[in-house]
């Protein structure tokens, strides 16, 4: 434990170290590192402390010809997540390389989610896309719109992802989304909006791309704010079968934010009769 805790610091204050030095280069538009942990909740020898992403980012631009560089690798899974350039012209931007697929700019990253899971209707959605994308932004009886598209190869096929953000108020948003999966198409909308500090919901109706029992899923959630730091949250997933509903998933916990996008995190599921305990931080 005390080994652990110490890597942790050498890993935190190296990257600090670097990050710092690093941002003194031009045309440095920011650069980041972030990790999540998981914390044994049970047997520790079967439930083991690990990192579910340990990340770091950064990102190049020029104003002057409005391109854009970005990287990020994750040393968690020792892989690539993004590698792409993007250039600007007017209202639209065009990414060509490894990129977030655009169902997935309607939820929050894994760095400034405050949940220890997604919900589980939505996973079925590819996250990452090798392709060419078009981001599209407007603004349009004061509400601000957001288009993105993508085409992208998966698993031997030509894809295609697309979705609509409507930011209707700054508190209210409604999203639209569609993925081609081969020969199966996926599709689905979310709604969020706060209501009061003790009330700030978000829910959505998908149709997964994948073969399921359910063609149609919902899921709901519910973050209730005790402090600006320290929130509740409710969430669930269901299941339509023709004319009866069952409960796929139900989590409730307490995510407490100790810094900017950083959190301690502990849920516990319903379904699985566990408790999920997390550490997330970003610099």
């Amino acid at each position: 434990m005390k080994k652990l805790a110490l890597a942790v610091l050498i890993l935190v204050s190296s990257v600090t170290m670097f990050a710092q030095g690093f941002k003194q280069l031009p045309n440095v538009e920011a650069i980041h590192a972030f990790a999540g942990m998981k914390v044994p909740t049970q047997s520790v020898e079967n439930n083991q402390f690990g990192f579910d992403y340990m990340r770091f980012e950064v990102i190049f631009s020029d104003d002057s010809s409005k391109m854009r560089v970005h990287f990020r690798h994750d040393f968690a899974s020792s892989k690539i997540q993004l590698a792409n350039v993007s250039k600007k012209f007017g209202n639209i931007t065009i990414t060509a390389g490894r990129f977030l697929d655009p169902i997935w700019y309607l939820f929050p990253a894994p760095h400034a989610m405050a949940q220890t899971a997604y919900a589980a209707s939505v996973n079925s959605f590819t996250v990452l896309n090798d392709g060419i994308s078009l981001q599209y932004d407007d603004v349009l009886n004061d509400k601000k719109i957001t288009v993105r598209a993508s085409i992208f190869d998966c698993d031997g096929n030509r894809n295609v992802s697309a979705s609509v953000d409507v930011a209707l108020s700054a508190d209210t948003h409604m999203g639209y989304f569609v993925q081609t999966r081969g020969n199966k198409t996926g599709f689905g909308l979310m709604a969020r909006s706060a209501l009061h500090p003790l009330l700030n919901v978000e829910g959505g109706m998908v149709s997964r791309p994948t073969t399921s029992a359910a063609p149609v899923e919902f899921y709901a959630q519910n973050q209730a704010k005790l402090t600006d730091k320290l929130s509740i949250w409710l969430q669930g997933d269901f299941q339509a079968h023709c004319d009866i509903m069952s409960v796929v998933r139900t989590m409730v916990g307490a995510a407490y934010q100790y810094s900017n996008n950083s959190h301690l995190k502990l849920f516990y599921n319903f379904t699985d009769k566990v408790v999920i305990a997390k550490v997330t931080f970003f610099l």
